[in-house]
């Protein structure tokens, strides 16, 4: 995403859309349905907490920030095939990459 042309409010609904995206997907997952629903719940909870203030390239470099911990300390122990934390993962990585973060 340009962050040069997007406004503050397209890029919260751009993100907005990964999390309705992601939230299908774990609503369909064959392994731990619960555990990635959480998963997902957990960081779109985080991602609605950052203050939608700045332009778009502060903005998401704050949604960035802030999942990051989430991704780094999540585990779910009520799954049996996951903990969730390649769900945030992936969540992690869709929004770096749409607000233009490669480096990991």
């Amino acid at each position: 995403m340009d962050n040069a042309t997007t406004s503050t409010a397209q890029l919260r609904a751009a993100i907005e859309e990964i999390f309705v995206k992601r939230s299908r997907k774990a609503a369909q997952s064959e392994y731990d349905r619960s555990v990635c629903v959480r998963a997902v719940a957990a960081a779109r909870d985080v991602f609605v907490s950052v203050p939608v203030e700045g332009n778009a390239a502060q903005y998401g470099r704050a949604v960035v920030s802030a999942l990051a911990p989430l991704y780094e300390n999540y585990n779910d122990p009520d799954g049996e095939f996951t903990s969730g934390k390649g769900v945030i993962g992936d969540v992690y990585m869709d929004v770096m990459a749409l607000v233009g973060h490669q480096d990991v």
